[in-house]
């Protein structure tokens, strides 16, 4: 019938419509690619843009259509045309998660716009084929958005660890500050990270490979920042790793143990002092902090207060000094103790 239409002296380019629409725009949000075929071959242009800057290519994208995409590349579609709002085809296709779309359009030219943010779009969609091919075509692995976040910052509120673990093996820096909220990756772990298993796994893996634990921003220390957002398995893990509990911010009047007795529970409490914080460094008075009449974390600090660790306690402090906070669970898997004293140094046994 469109053969027929056109031998018959209708015009292919004709438009109508509120967007304007061409033929060929309408039949490649349709996916007919014989229609499309025909269309073009009765003189249909195919980079004729509609009212929102559309062009028949990214309309194509959009629906996923491999073959049409293909088709239209063939033939000269303009690869790097911008829609209103700076779409292109290559954002369409990243943001939809198509991958054979993707490769097909960095294979023709496209051009990787660092401002359109595709490599927080793969990482969103959990795609490391596209990542992959983001990278190989000039992709930057350390991009920031308009947050100041990395790519390994949104792998990290996604709780996707291959991912994290690949983007740190492609240079992604796991000590970035945004420059915006002052939050580092470790920061995003403690705001969207609950689970334990996975927040266990995502702060070792930042921590062994250049997280610092103990840098401060204007969103505070992580494990202060941590505790504060009541995520005690982030903050568990970042003490279990050796980092410092007696650091202090001097802009708030809080330190890691008057967090703790405020806003956590009383292991965590515990692992803090046995962590080897200096009780003459918390700066509030734990009775005015308490919630309920009787707290067994004021009861267990008066406890700690008015009588020493032991020497097997302090042993434990002076060993994980010694054994620094880059690598201090590595470090400690190599030492040749019985698993039960390892575990007792590293704060699983309190």
């Amino acid at each position: 019938m469109v053969k027929w239409l056109i031998k018959k002296g209708a015009d292919v380019n004709a438009v109508g419509g509120r967007h304007r629409h061409t033929p060929l725009h309408v039949s490649a949000r349709s996916g007919n690619l014989d229609v499309i075929k025909a269309l073009v071959e009765g003189g249909a242009n195919i980079n004729e843009a509609d009212t929102e800057g559309r062009t028949v290519l990214t309309l194509a994208v959009s629906q996923g259509n491999e073959e049409c995409v293909k088709y239209l590349l063939d033939l000269g579609a303009r690869v790097n045309h911008e829609e209103h709002g700076e779409i292109t085809a290559l954002r369409l296709a990243v943001f939809g998660g198509n991958v054979p779309v993707v490769r097909l359009l960095l294979e023709k030219g496209a051009r990787i716009v660092h401002s359109h943010h595709l490599m927080h779009s793969a990482v969103m969609n959990n795609s490391l084929e596209i990542i992959q091919m983001l990278l190989e075509s000039g992709g930057l692995v350390n991009a920031r958005d308009d947050e100041g976040g990395t790519p390994l910052m949104v792998a990290c509120s996604r709780k996707n660890i291959p991912l994290a673990r690949y983007l740190i093996s492609r240079g992604a820096d796991a000590n970035h500050v945004s420059h915006v909220d002052g939050k580092t990756a470790l920061h995003v772990c403690a705001m969207e990270v609950r689970e334990s298993k996975a927040a266990s796994q995502l702060v070792e893996l930042l921590v062994t490979n250049g997280a610092d634990m103990n840098f401060s921003s204007y969103q505070g220390l992580p494990l202060h920042y941590s505790i504060v957002m009541d995520n005690k398995a982030v903050a568990t893990k970042m003490v279990q790793l050796g980092a410092d509990v007696n650091l202090k911010d001097e802009r708030i009047i809080f330190d890691a143990l008057s967090f703790a007795m405020r806003y956590a529970d009383l292991e965590l409490v515990k692992m803090i002092i046995f962590a080897g914080f200096k009780l003459s460094n918390m700066r509030c008075d734990p009775w005015q902090m308490r919630k309920e009449q009787i707290d067994a974390k004021c009861e267990f600090l008066h406890y700690v207060k008015t009588n020493p660790l032991s020497l097997k306690e302090l042993s434990r402090i002076v060993v994980r000094r010694q054994l620094g906070c880059r690598d201090l669970l590595g470090s400690l898997a190599k030492l040749p103790l019985p698993p039960i004293i390892q575990k007792y140094i590293a704060l699983e046994i309190l």
